[in-house]
């Protein structure tokens, strides 16, 4: 293997393949109390020499990407130092080879309808976009499977230095989507309910990682004059994200392919995000957690459960308050706490009484139940059934920040000529790596059994 053509990932991992494999030759010959035979130790010397040439290379990777820091760094100080001498004359941008190939300057050149095009010819990228989907994987040490888009290329037209111009894919102006944020990571997260209701994101993920999260703490004692407190420590546990792929696509029409209106670029672009921001919606409240997916918040098994009844059945206020109560008996009851529930059962809710004769419902016209905020979603399951009971609907109560939803890399985008061939289109299909995981399990607590077709009298 020619060591010098791989990545600093890939090196980390022959080095641990290789000293791993070495050790357990030497440790399996300890254990049966006998020396390397003539061909182990060979092999062991071929594995430690392997070792030492990675170790090398792996010195001289990092040193350069050292390098390559401290020149960015310079850079960036000339820069910053040149559009100081350039004020009240004009500003000037850095020249196009010493731009940040990310920043927004820079992707106003990036064109996804011209490298789905050349993909669809069967052509290689090339240009800008072979540039920035090359850099992304040199960034992420992984190789797509089709081409890297970046995350912050906008999914809206800027119109203020362009002409303005519709586009109509059909009959009406209404094929036309509404762009609700300026770039790809914007939108996808603007979708995702968890998100906004305070999830945390993480971004450019590389390789599996663990976050350490405290599990149980030390306890306290009263001691009399010479008692001694009993021995305990903290306990500390592992938040995984592993990497999990969710894929979608959409297709492309041979007239809309022809278009080069700002428009029909926006237009692609939004649609090829939209079903994989709504999907990862859904994991996040209800993933099975199986079958490649994460597991959502209805599905893990550890939040703590209110139950209504045998079969299901109305909401009350007592249930409410139980489920706050859930969470605070767990010290969980901080952060950014909120109600999630379906639109159904949104609607119910609006329509029961705390208390009997005062008018105020469970859920207030400001949005909010018991003075934190609510909100519904279509993501949410109306099917539940339990006993006797079916169409159920769940509501849930927690700290939604106690969410993790990690990313790897960019968009994979992949281009198939053939599905839509009949008809001269293309379908482009769009692949995320993800992952979601929870800080504290015992930051949620849920209701999977309200009937929202049941109301009684508080």
């Amino acid at each position: 293997m020619d060591f010098k053509k791989l990545n600093l990932r890939e090196l980390l991992e022959e080095r641990e393949k290789r000293f791993g494999k070495a050790k357990t030759l030497r440790d399996k010959a300890v254990g049966e109390k006998r020396d390397l035979t003539t061909e182990e130790a060979a092999e062991v010397d071929g594995l430690i020499n392997d070792v030492r040439t990675i170790d090398q290379l792996i010195s001289e990777k990092r040193a350069a990407e050292s390098r390559q820091h401290a020149e960015r760094l310079n850079q960036s100080f000339d820069e910053l130092e040149q559009r100081a001498s350039d004020a009240g004359s004009g500003l000037r941008g850095p020249e196009p080879e010493q731009r940040d190939l990310f920043d927004g300057h820079s992707l106003q050149q990036y064109s996804l309808l011209r490298a789905v095009r050349m993909r669809a010819a069967g052509k290689p990228l090339d240009g800008f976009e072979a540039e920035v989907s090359q850099e992304l994987a040199h960034r992420s040490g992984k190789s797509p499977q089709g081409f890297l888009v970046p995350w912050g290329l906008p999914v809206r037209a800027d119109r203020s230095n362009r002409e303005q111009r519709a586009f109509d894919a059909t009959a009406g102006a209404g094929a036309i989507p509404t762009m609700l944020a300026g770039t790809m990571i914007e939108l996808l997260r603007n979708r995702v309910l968890v998100q906004r209701l305070g999830a945390q994101i993480l971004n450019d993920i590389v390789g599996e990682l663990d976050i350490p999260k405290q599990t149980a703490g030390g306890t306290a004692y009263w001691l009399g004059d010479d008692g001694e407190p009993t021995e305990s420590e903290q306990t500390i546990g592992q938040a995984q994200l592993r990497v999990k792929t969710v894929g979608a696509y959409t297709d492309i029409t041979r007239r809309l392919m022809s278009q080069s209106s700002i428009d029909a670029e926006m237009l692609i672009r939004n649609d090829l995000i939209r079903t994989l921001a709504i999907e990862i919606d859904r994991a996040a409240l209800n993933g099975s957690g199986e079958d490649n997916q994460p597991l959502g918040v209805l599905q893990n098994e550890n939040i703590a459960i209110v139950e209504i009844g045998d079969d299901g059945g109305a909401l009350t206020w007592q249930k409410v308050v139980e489920l706050e109560s859930a969470v605070a008996l767990a010290n969980a009851d901080q952060g950014s706490l909120a109600y999630v529930t379906s639109t159904g059962g949104r609607g119910t809710m609006k329509s029961i009484e705390r208390f009997a004769g005062t008018g105020k419902t469970l859920w207030h016209d400001d949005n909010t139940v018991n003075g934190y905020p609510a909100h519904a979603t279509n993501q949410l399951p109306i099917d539940l059934a339990k006993g006797e009971g079916t169409d159920l609907s769940p509501l849930i109560f927690g700290d939604w920040s106690s969410i993790i939803i990690g990313f790897w890399s960019g968009l994979d985008v992949l281009v198939d000529p053939y599905s839509k061939s009949k008809s001269g289109g293309v379908r482009v299909v769009a692949l995320q790596d993800t992952d979601i995981t929870f800080r504290h399990d015992e930051s949620f607590a849920a209701i999977l059994d309200f009937d929202p077709s049941v109301l009684v009298a508080p």
